[in-house]
């Protein structure tokens, strides 16, 4: 857990828009508290590559993320630190941030799903299962198109 004194919120990025949306949450909630939050993009490398591959397209994809998670983070007047990490395992990448930073938070962005159903995701999942902290889901508003 992080000190008292400093309260870090972690946010797992990815292409969805879901998760976009919990980190406008996440950093409403991290002003009033005088959080950090480190906003993170992990680009899973499969186990035919090695870890430190070269995934130009898929490292571009994180920026792209990072930059629009920087745009919220300024226009929601909160400030973040943007990250992009390549690993095996997304959810093993977030854990592992998460306790070497002292997170008092790992905030998800689920999409919305029709007719009551919820497909969390295998990353989701295993964060669920195994934090070392609190987990927030922010569902997004309204049903998949």
């Amino acid at each position: 857990m992080a000190a008292s004194s400093e309260q870090v919120f972690v946010v797992p990025l990815s292409t969805t828009p879901a998760t976009l949306h919990a980190l406008a949450v996440a950093g409403e909630a991290a002003r009033h508290r005088r959080a950090t939050i480190l906003a993170t993009y992990v680009v899973e490398v499969s186990r035919e590559y090695p870890v430190d591959a070269d995934l130009d397209m898929e490292s571009r994809r994180g920026e792209l993320v990072l930059r629009k998670a920087e745009q919220i983070a300024t226009e929601g007047n909160f400030s973040i630190e943007a990250d992009l990490l390549q690993a095996r395992s997304a959810g093993r990448a977030i854990l592992d941030e998460a306790t070497r930073r002292g997170a008092s938070v790992i905030v998800i962005g689920v999409p919305a799903a029709d007719y009551g159903s919820l497909n969390l995701g295998r990353t989701a999942e295993y964060i669920l299962r195994k934090a070392p902290c609190e987990v927030w889901l922010i569902r997004e508003e309204g049903a998949p198109r």
